[in-house]
């Protein structure tokens, strides 16, 4: 059986991607909307939502009696988004990542990095760039943080002043 079945139960809860609280998201394998993932009930931390392919999903098939039937909420726009685009000379430019202010705080925007970082590996990217401002503390320290360093402009992009230019190796 599938860990998102829940023997005896037949409706899911619901996950936006901002709760607080009651459901938290595991460090392990940050999941985010789009992933496919199962609820996995822990003692003093409630629900704790993994992504399907999280490699502590085959420790909780032993016990099926604490997994939760959860999907995300497909109703949730706008709180997070991110994009992926591929430059034809190799690499990958990370663009237009964005938390709402009401989801800030909840370690989305790691999520959505590490998520596009990942879907980069996939692509065979083995380089992401971005281009964020200077008045971003909050992005800079999430870029710095996750390994990426400051390059010089790269693409189409002159450089400016208000623009900060950084990359990682994969």
């Amino acid at each position: 059986m599938p860990p998102t079945e829940v023997p005896g139960h037949v409706d899911k809860i619901l996950v936006s991607g901002s709760e607080r609280g009651v459901i938290t998201f595991a460090a392990c394998c940050r999941p985010i909307p789009g992933d496919e993932i199962m609820g996995y009930l822990s003692s003093g931390k409630g629900v704790v939502v993994h992504r399907l392919e999280c490699r502590n999903v085959a420790e909780f098939r032993k016990t099926p009696e604490r997994w939760v039937a959860i999907d995300w909420d497909r109703q949730v726009e706008g709180d997070y988004r991110a994009a992926l685009r591929i430059d034809a000379t190799g690499y990958g430019e990370l663009k237009r990542m964005f938390v709402a202010p009401a989801a800030r705080g909840l370690g989305l925007g790691r999520r959505l990095l590490d998520r596009i970082e990942r879907q980069a590996r996939w692509e065979g990217l083995d380089c992401l760039r971005l281009e964020t401002g200077i008045h971003q503390p909050e992005a800079l320290e999430l870029y710095r943080s996750a390994g990426y360093t400051p390059r010089e402009p790269f693409g189409d992009y002159a450089p400016d002043p208000l623009s900060v230019f950084m990359e990682k190796r994969l």
